[in-house]
């Protein structure tokens, strides 16, 4: 009896051997990590297909001659069969049988047989179905929940595939039993007549199955459960050949660590990086020694379509998010080239995450890291696309690309220019669907990738996934490598076919400066001239042009228990928010300039007794700072010795954003309200004034959004001022709100708080809390039970109150799905559940234990 299989599981042509032809077909992996295996077979002799519970459709049978006990019953139209590779026809979906039953095929002669299952769940309240089948006696299928396996999506169709051997001349029987759960049920069934059973497959015939032609990949390998860039002086290089019947076999063994393995795109060597030398080598894959490329950190290994040469990509350093990248010629190392000429923030501290379109006109990396998307070449410009991690670019031209959400679970998937953006499960292969993946990183074949399953546990492997042909889902998975040590860091070569998978070379991607804020053709900013900072949210590029044409970012950092808002500006309740501008940029614009100008947006949330709003200056004794007091009155005023103001600058509503702008001069200041001048006044700050570089939002005590923050070693004039602020209107106006339910819920199962190290160089993290409805206040929530995202840690630093287990707490609630803003984050859950609608806690988190 094999193990239990998985969903969505393809069948794949592919000529393995002079032994197996005509038919192979893919097992997944769904209930153990054992079972990813496939299926050969010589010759087709025995296939039956049962359209259960309905007539015979298109050489889908009645199941009436197998079929014993049960009840027949129907579901709606409208199935969804993109993840099911030769899937029957749409209608035999629409008819189940349920209830206890069994099927029987006493004709059966003995031998090697595979039993798929089709399932596609057409019920809305669905959740307690949990059900096991039983061939031959034995449990084969157990706990199994069809809206689990399509990932809570109703009407999408799954397939779970288990071989059985029939050994007593008596046929198969077939048991369906609702086990645990309230129903079973399936939609169809298919008996498959096998020649070569599963385990008599290696596991490099069962990778060449599921890819169709030789296959090689290369992983690093370390004893220890550490993140793969962190370990020092343990890594070692893996490597797995499916045409040369040796398995995974050592490399390269390092002292140094040994980094982020790479193959060239012809197959024959493996770049990788001594993180201790911070050398990048080139060492065959056959073995031998390695051979120094360059110093640095490789990033990427890339052929010229044009001249077929292969170029290594490298960092400077993996230590800094400054660290230059540039590129040098795999066949002469001495000719080297910079791909971004300026000193720029890209990547993380030991994450170089670039990977690269065919036509190398298209690059994914981080800028830097937890904003994730696009560099387009030759002009090195990025779009922002949200935040994340590992990102990773398709090797064909279609510009497709995938950026990791913070849950480790699933990637969004977008097409070409940030389109159609798509969540996409990575984790399918284990048998708890709340467990983490890694690395997740595109092959050189459009249709797979690599990922580390699961993420710091010890059974921690390497696994090669497929993509569904629509790219929604990943259809099949198999187990790659398979020790008791932990592998890391995939990389997969798949033998390409004789002509090149896409020759086409789209335009060069138009790269707008300022990521979500440019909706509609609303441009913000007008200008960046003389502009000294710039954020507009939290994947916006914020980037700045010198005269000399290379960029400077803008870095925003959160302070205290400080989050995202739903349109990516900054909450400041209970937080701050800092952002540091170029230093020598700053210094060098205020030389020439006897004028400082600050805009943003703002919108008060709740009244508080007072709160900080903005803190600039040289000094923490010659500060500009406006406040809110009496709850709503916007104020300005000076620290020092010589105090000026307060004055008012205006009232504000709660949930009314607000544009402001203000105007320093030698001794004025205008204030702006909406685009309309609002006042004036003698106003004299120090006189280094505005000397300081670094401007803070929030003391923890106001509750309030700021966005679209820009200041100006300049004045602004008022024409600039009344279009700034109408387009900020206009783009206030088409948000839609989000109404928000409000509960009684008592928290039944809770996921352990990781502590801060665990969860770094995250800093901030939310944890998946189960909670049963005691009562709805108000709002509209039809499920009993809900999984609830609630932040356990902010700023490095751990949450004191946090819920305890049993207890009972009144909850405000929204949708996780539309907190865009969340997707980045840091996620983590211990819940045994996955299934149903998660919720995200909008309060203000409470403060740090001790």
């Amino acid at each position: 009896m094999g193990g239990e299989p998985g969903i969505g599981s393809p069948r794949c042509g592919a000529s393995i051997s002079a032994m197996w032809l005509i038919l192979v077909v893919m097992w997944v992996a769904w209930g153990t990590v054992s079972a990813n295996q496939v299926h050969a077979q010589s010759q087709e002799k025995v296939h039956i297909r049962i359209n259960v519970g309905g007539p015979t459709v298109d050489g889908w049978v009645s199941d009436k001659v197998y079929a014993r006990g049960g009840n027949v019953f129907k579901f709606p139209g409208g199935h969804d069969l993109s993840g099911v590779q030769d899937s029957p026809p749409e209608s035999v979906y629409h008819t189940v049988r349920h209830s206890d039953h069994s099927f029987l095929f006493p004709n059966l002669p003995n031998g090697h047989f595979l039993v798929r299952f089709h399932f596609s769940e057409g019920a809305i309240r669905s959740d307690d179905r949990h059900m096991e089948f039983e061939l031959e006696g034995e449990t084969a299928i157990k706990d199994f929940s069809p809206k689990q396996a399509a990932g809570g999506e109703k009407k999408k169709a799954v397939v779970r595939e288990v071989e059985v051997e029939v050994t007593d001349g008596n046929g198969l029987r077939i048991d369906c039993r609702r086990g645990t759960g309230d129903d079973v049920y399936e939609s169809a069934l298919e008996v498959v007549q096998l020649s070569t059973p599963i385990e008599d497959l290696t596991r490099s015939e069962r990778i060449q199955a599921f890819t169709g032609r030789r296959t090689k990949v290369a992983w690093m390998q370390t004893p220890h459960h550490t993140d793969w860039y962190g370990v020092m002086g343990q890594g070692s290089v893996m490597v797995l050949d499916t045409a040369d019947g040796e398995g995974e076999r050592l490399l390269f063994e390092n002292s140094g660590g040994a980094s982020k393995p790479m193959i060239t795109p012809d197959g024959e060597q493996v770049i990788f990086t001594d993180q201790l030398a911070h050398r990048v080598y080139a060492i065959p894959f056959e073995g031998g020694a390695p051979v120094e490329i360059t110093e640095g950190f490789g990033a990427e290994v890339w052929r010229d379509p044009e001249t077929n040469l292969d170029w290594v990509y490298a960092r400077t350093s993996f230590l800094h998010t400054k660290a230059t990248l540039f590129r040098v010629r795999l066949d002469n190392p001495s000719i080297r080239e910079n791909v971004i000429a300026s000193v720029v923030d890209i990547g993380a501290k030991g994450a170089p995450w670039l990977q690269l379109s065919q036509d190398g006109r298209r690059a994914t990396e981080a800028f830097p890291w937890p904003k994730c998307g696009v560099i387009a070449f030759p002009n090195g410009k990025w779009q922002v696309h949200q935040n994340g991690c590992w990102p990773s670019m398709s090797p064909d031209n279609s510009y497709r690309f995938f950026i990791f959400k913070g849950d480790h679970k699933e990637a969004t998937m977008f097409d070409a220019d940030g389109k159609n953006p798509r969540s996409v499960r990575l984790n399918q292969m284990l048998v708890n669907h709340n467990q983490k993946v890694y690395h997740p990183r595109w092959s050189n074949h459009p249709r797979y990738l690599t990922v580390t399953a699961p993420f710091q546990l010890e059974e921690s492997e390497v696994y090669l996934g497929k993509f569904a042909e629509d790219f929604n889902s990943v259809s099949g998975w198999v187990q790659v490598s398979d020790n008791e040590q932990y592998d890391f860091f995939g990389d997969a070569w798949i033998e390409p076919e004789s002509a090149q998978m896409t020759k086409g070379m789209p335009p060069v991607l138009a790269v707008s400066p300022q990521g979500a804020l440019q909706k509609q053709g609303l441009e913000w900013p007008i200008s960046t001239r003389d502009m000294v900072v710039l954020w507009g949210d939290a994947v916006a590029n914020n980037l700045i042009e010198r005269p000399d044409g290379t960029f400077f970012t803008c870095l925003g950092e959160m302070t205290g228990r400080a989050r995202f808002t739903r349109h990516l500006g900054v909450d400041l309740g209970g937080g701050g928010f800092d952002i540091a501008a170029d230093r020598k940029e700053w210094e060098r614009r205020f030389r020439q300039s006897d004028s400082f100008s600050l805009e943003l947006g703002l919108e008060l949330t709740a009244e508080s007794k007072y709160g900080r709003l903005i803190a600039f200056g040289p000094t923490e004794r010659t500060k500009v700072i406006v406040d809110v007091d009496d709850g709503r009155t916007l104020t300005i005023r000076t620290l020092g010795k010589k105090e000026v103001g307060p004055y008012e600058l205006g009232r504000l509503e709660i949930d009314r954003p607000v544009h402001l702008a203000m105007e320093f001069t030698d001794d004025k200041l205008r204030w702006w309200w909406n685009g309309d001048l609002a006042g004036e006044q003698k106003f004299i700050p120090s006189k280094n004034f505005p000397s300081s570089r670094d401007i803070r939002f929030g003391d923890g005590k106001l509750q309030a959004h700021v966005e679209r923050i820009a200041a100006y070693a300049r004045r602004m004039d008022s024409s600039e001022l009344e279009k700034h602020a109408q387009i900020y209107k206009e783009q206030v106006k088409e948000r839609k709100p989000v109404p928000a339910v409000k509960v009684e819920a008592k928290l039944v199962e809770q996921t352990v708080t990781p502590s801060p190290k665990a969860i770094a160089p995250y800093r901030r993290c939310m944890v998946e809390n189960l909670y049963e409805i005691q009562k709805v206040e108000s709002g509209d929530l039809d499920n009993q039970r809900i999984v609830v995202t609630q932040w356990a840690i902010l700023d490095g630093r751990v949450l004191k109150k946090l819920p305890k287990l049993g207890e009972t707490y009144s909850l405000t609630l929204q949708p996780f799905a539309t907190r865009p803003e969340l997707a980045g984050e840091r996620r983590v859950s211990d819940l045994t559940v996955f299934d149903l609608p998660v919720w995200h806690d909008i309060a203000v988190p409470g403060r740090w234990e001790n």
